[in-house]
């Protein structure tokens, strides 16, 4: 925290950026500001983080309600608020003094508001926008996915049957893009452009693994030695997206566990795997109950969890960042779980 409030003097003092100087994120700045202020006080952090943490649960069970037209039966609802409220590391970074929290909690508000983006649009824009900027100053490279969604979320309820007013508004917009694809992909290296997207996830990538500690790969690890003069075929991108997906959902593998806290988490990871196909099941019963709502949030964790996959290259951050979109799959894992185990019969 002495060198947080040195960064701040220090800025003030000549006027120098804070966040394009150092790359700290607003967290240690907001922590830094309230130290300086009420002296060192890890509480501080980690008390905001708790009310985040109980607030979370309650955002999750909104986020299932607005996946079905049915309630969850009683049980169900027990199930879904259980996991919520006590999965192991939810719960853990609730008590400590981190931003993961902040930024989980603020996605769980992206997606109430996009579930309401029928009757708030202007409201869904605003909000949506000033989230996407927190979220960017907790984390940098979270900016243009969250920018993604948004559009994508937009053009979901532009072709949803019934939202004539936005049809209304979006439609010259729409035509005016249409009309511009083929000007754009003429004047547009398109395949230099997503080299140029996978080589910088690449380079992150290696940048986990020179930290040393339990680490993966997902290029053959010849293609780091010299990045920048490396061209990726059709076949690599498929590889590392893949790869990368698969090391997200399945670290730490059981041969990777090597220390106690290692084997202190699988536990959880093990009721993580075990939990996957209810989260597809549960997703089957969601696009049958809210299609918009459900193809929203497929849409969010595909995209967060894409970015995450193939930035991320060490078990033990993987393992922290996975958490990012970890709520989404326990949501549609209670509603899988309730569907198969309570409600079998009921309708949707």
């Amino acid at each position: 925290w002495e060198v947080i409030r040195g960064v701040l003097q220090d800025s003030w003092g000549s006027n120098k950026p804070l966040l394009s100087e150092y790359q700290v994120s607003l967290w240690a700045y907001f922590l830094g500001v309230l130290y300086h202020i009420f002296g060192f006080q890890p509480f501080i952090g980690i008390s905001i983080n708790m009310v985040l943490g109980s607030l979370l649960p309650i955002n999750l069970f909104l986020i299932t309600r607005l996946l079905l037209n049915k309630e969850l039966t009683h049980k169900g609802k027990i199930t879904a608020m259980s996991f919520f409220t006590f999965f192991p590391s939810l719960f853990l970074w609730s008590i400590i003094n981190s931003r993961d929290v902040c930024i989980i909690f603020l996605f769980s508000v992206f997606i109430l508001i996009s579930f309401s983006l029928k009757k708030h649009f202007p409201l869904f824009l605003v909000l949506s926008f000033i989230i996407s900027l927190i979220i960017f100053s907790f984390r940098f490279q979270l900016l243009l996915p969250m920018l993604s969604i948004i559009l994508l979320f937009i053009l979901l309820k532009w072709f949803d049957a019934g939202y004539y007013m936005m049809k209304v508004f979006f439609t010259p917009v729409f035509v005016f893009l249409l009309l511009m694809l083929p000007v754009i992909f003429l004047n547009l290296d398109v395949k230099a452009l997503l080299e140029r997207v996978f080589l910088s996830a690449a380079n992150i990538q290696k940048g986990h693994i020179l930290t040393g500690g339990s680490v993966y790969y997902i290029l053959p690890p010849h293609y780091y030695d010299n990045l920048s003069n490396l061209h990726l075929s059709f076949f690599d991108y498929i590889i590392m997206f893949l790869k990368g997906w698969f090391h997200m959902l399945f670290e730490p593998l059981p041969y990777r566990i090597k220390t106690i806290l290692a084997l202190m988490s699988y536990p959880q990871h093990v009721i993580g795997v075990f939990l996957l196909p209810f989260s597809v099941y549960g997703i089957i019963i969601a696009t049958h109950a809210r299609r918009l709502n459900a193809f929203m949030a497929i849409s969010f964790i595909v995209i967060i969890g894409t970015v995450i996959a193939l930035n991320s290259g060490n078990v033990g951050t993987i393992f922290r960042m996975r958490d990012m979109i970890l709520p989404y799959l326990l949501v549609f894992s209670s509603i899988g779980i309730d569907r198969f185990f309570f409600a079998m019969n009921k309708p949707l």
